[in-house]
């Protein structure tokens, strides 16, 4: 379905008996990455994965047994074991809390091995796999710094400070951030009076931020530009989720006996063309 689409895939196909929550990943690593990369480079990223974890094993094999260096090692090793099963039944990897320290421990598990030599030198001169910062360092600390300013951006939109300016504005300008603009987007499709701003928002949104008031809002907003057969098709999803009270009153024209059946809105038809998530891409 294309990287990051699982969640735009999955809440854009017919599934009558799907659960109530939406799903924005498998819950399961091997099958996320065959679904979202597709078979030959999902298998190819398994692999080296694999391999990857293989040859951090051996480093912790070939580690003195004896010797307490070999500790942190097979410490760290049991940390990235212990988040790759949780990862076959959830998605903890997903959250930077989870991935960080397991890409730290995993790299300590790839880039050293304790040896009886080292290890004879006892546990305070021991000071593991040596680490000598480089470029590579140099921009992720870059990136780190720039993330946090980016997101501060966004933060703006539902914490804003006392002199902060209009919603639109913050909306706005939020909108450019590099790694959370889809927020905005998401912001701006509640809040525009403009039918083909909210449409455009809603598209953009769609595939990092999917849930039932973006649908909602998508569907309206296709309808009110004439797209009625994909309207119908995006309100024919939100309806499998189930979502009671927060889209009763969308759907409540429909079960209404006062209002005939030819005064019916939109959702409350089905749609007369067949559709997948591709088409709204």
């Amino acid at each position: 379905v294309g990287f990051g689409e699982f969640n735009f895939a999955w809440s854009l196909t017919p599934f009558p008996q799907r659960t109530v929550g939406f799903a924005d990943h498998s819950h399961n690593l091997p099958l996320q990455f065959l679904v979202e990369l597709g078979l030959p480079l999902g298998a190819t990223v398994l692999a080296l994965l694999g391999w990857a974890l293989w040859s951090a094993g051996q480093n912790c094999s070939k580690s003195a047994v004896d010797h307490g260096a070999a500790s942190p090692l097979r410490a760290a090793l049991f940390m990235v074991l212990l988040v790759l099963v949780h990862s076959l039944l959830d998605y903890p990897l997903w959250y930077a809390y989870f991935l960080l320290p397991a890409a730290f421990a995993f790299g300590l598990c790839l880039g050293g091995t304790a040896t009886a030599d080292t290890a004879s030198a006892g546990p305070l001169q021991h000071a593991g796999p040596s680490f000598k910062p480089g470029p590579a360092a140099l921009v992720l600390l870059l990136g780190t710094a720039f993330s946090i300013y980016d997101y501060h951006r966004i933060v703006a939109l539902t914490s804003p400070k006392e002199n902060a300016v209009p919603l639109v504005e913050r909306i706005a300008a939020a909108r450019s951030s590099v790694f959370y603009g889809h927020h905005a987007e998401y912001a701006m499709t509640l809040v525009s009076k403009d039918d083909l701003e909210v449409l455009l928002a809603a598209q953009r949104a769609a595939h990092l931020v999917l849930d039932n008031r973006l649908l909602q809002a998508w569907a309206t907003a296709l309808s009110a530009i004439g797209d009625t057969e994909r309207a119908k098709y995006v309100a024919q999803r939100l309806k499998e989720f189930h979502h009671g009270s927060q889209s009763e009153p969308f759907f409540a024209p429909c079960i209404d006996p006062g209002v005939a059946a030819a005064n019916k809105p939109f959702q409350c038809s089905a749609p007369q063309r067949n559709f997948t998530f591709a088409d709204f891409r």
